[in-house]
């Protein structure tokens, strides 16, 4: 699977998967060592969804049709998250003799 093989910050589901769920994809993904950020699609975005969804692990659910500035916010939100975790942590420190 190309999401074990390569580091994709990412990751947009529609609510509605087959033959799995946006939950078994978001379980799978969560044992990842540098895991998605996952967004939940649905037409059906309601608050309900959005509380699973979040619950589960999803960052975030988007109503479709997508917004254009609700999408951008969000993929932005989810890329600086997924970088500040996974690609810029602090070098360990080393400490040398007499210092």
């Amino acid at each position: 699977m190309v999401l074990e093989e390569q580091r994709i910050p990412l990751l947009i589901c529609e609510r509605d998967l087959r033959p799995g769920t946006w939950r078994d994809l978001i379980d799978q993904v969560a044992g990842f060592p540098c895991a998605p950020c996952t967004i939940v699609a649905s037409r059906q975005a309601d608050e309900t969804l959005w509380v699973q969804a979040l619950s589960a692990g999803a960052f975030d659910v988007l109503a479709k049709p997508f917004n254009r500035s609700e999408l951008y916010r969000t993929l932005l939100d989810a890329w600086l998250q997924w970088e500040n975790r996974f690609e810029y942590q602090p070098a360990p420190k080393v400490m040398t003799a007499g210092a």
